[in-house]
């Protein structure tokens, strides 16, 4: 099995300039461009929709928007005459420019989208039967925001395209019994050992909403050609009773664990997701940041680490470990990591493995250091750090396991 790889993440950021206007971040494809929008004065109105003009039901026909704006009070007009009116919150930073008008449900009429900040915004559905616009929390799909969807009229499909500094995430989804179902993603994203090597992972969704990863493609960051397209790589999820090992939508191995969606939701509620190891490398909303891919034994195969509970969730920070198996392509649970039942760093430039026991600076607390020899791990360094200075003291082992004291040296705390 070749290398696995941790995705970068992501806090979903579009990256776009604070001074730029509305009208370049919001353009749609040729097909399905915004008519212009007409800036009007109307007087301020307490009702949420007004509605004056009733537009034909012909489906046949798609009926086009435009939009004007006096203060908080949003006017939607149709051949100059007036549909309604939306109140909104405040006023939109840059205007109309700041809303869009497009058919995102594909009923053959505009809907409204309002942005009320750089990335995010609200969706308001025009609805034919009752002849006004109604807010829509259909599109909160990003960690509980609302990021601008592009429609596809011929796929009668929405896609969204969320950039980072390091990946890019390309979303697809269709409607299925008035929601939102996953079709597509695509993650774009420099592998976190080298920033000369470029992937791009395409994945699908099961019937149940979870991802299979179908293709990975190898791109040359100069040119951004792929050179290489691999099948149904390898990777790893978690399911509702385990975490499985897949390649495409095979399943080679489950293994029993229970609970993780919930535990990673538990963090989310308390706002601690990003403070998760390795947070910064995952893109995914989902308990596949509990999972944690690395090297333990350096032997060119990524391992498995598993957080089964967390002090984010108001619990204690408990960690299963699986070595990977070439041989045998399956993972094993592994007795002498799983013995420290604590978290555990890789140094694969060092080859060595450390781990603390404690997580404050300002206590008194260990670092052990461990090497690999013959298949079995020995105890080569122990750092103590001082809570109440910067000092740190350095011990060595000899080959009976005895500690001798070797120096005292200074650390910086926020780097520790």
């Amino acid at each position: 099995m070749n290398k696995h790889y941790i995705v970068p993440i992501l806090t979903a950021v579009l990256l776009m300039g604070c001074s730029e206007s509305r009208t370049s971040l919001s353009s749609a494809p040729a097909e399905e461009t915004t008519a212009a929008k007409t800036t009007i004065t109307e007087p301020d109105t307490t009702k949420p929709i007004v509605t004056i003009y009733t537009p034909p039901r012909n489906k046949e026909k798609k009926v086009k928007f435009t939009v004007g704006l006096s203060g908080t009070t949003l006017t939607v007009l149709q051949g100059g005459s007036k549909v309604g009116t939306i109140e909104l919150d405040e006023p939109p930073e840059y205007g109309t420019d700041d809303v869009v008008t497009e058919d995102v449900n594909f009923d053959g009429y505009d809907d409204i989208f309002v942005y009320d900040s750089l990335e995010t915004g609200t969706y308001w559905l025009y609805d034919p039967e009752k002849e006004e616009f109604t807010k829509s929390d259909a599109f909160a799909l990003f960690d509980g925001k609302t990021y601008h969807m592009t429609p596809a009229s011929t796929s009668k499909t929405l896609s969204a395209t969320v950039r980072g500094s390091w990946q890019t995430l390309e979303y697809r989804y269709k409607w299925q019994n008035d929601k939102l179902s996953p079709l597509e993603l695509t993650v774009e994203y420099y592998d976190r050992s080298s920033t000369e090597k470029k992937l791009k992972d395409c994945y699908e969704f099961d019937e149940n909403g979870g991802k299979v990863l179908v293709e990975r493609k190898y791109i040359n960051p100069e040119t951004d050609a792929c050179f290489k397209t691999e099948t149904d790589p390898p990777y790893l999820r978690a399911a509702e009773n385990s975490v499985d090992y897949m390649k495409g939508r095979e399943l080679i191995q489950s293994i029993d664990v229970s609970g993780l969606p919930q535990l990673y939701e538990r963090i989310k509620q308390n706002g601690k997701a990003d403070s998760l190891p390795h947070s910064s490398y995952n893109f995914d909303d989902s308990a596949d940041v509990l999972l944690i891919e690395d090297d333990y034994d350096f032997d060119g195969y990524n391992d498995l680490q598993i957080q089964t509970d967390s002090v984010l969730a108001g619990g204690s920070d408990k960690y299963v470990y699986y070595r990977y198996d070439a041989e045998k392509d399956r993972y094993t649970e592994w007795q002498e990591l799983n013995a420290f039942d604590c978290y555990i760093s890789a140094n694969s430039q060092t080859q060595t493995i450390r781990y603390y026991d404690k997580h404050s600076l300002d206590e008194d607390h260990n670092c052990y250091i461990f090497k690999w020899d013959k298949g079995k791990l020995c105890l080569k360094e122990r750092q103590f750090y001082h809570g109440d200075s910067n000092d740190c003291d350095i011990y060595e082992y000899d080959e009976d396991g005895n500690e001798h004291y070797v120096r005292t040296g200074k650390y910086v705390k926020d780097d520790c």
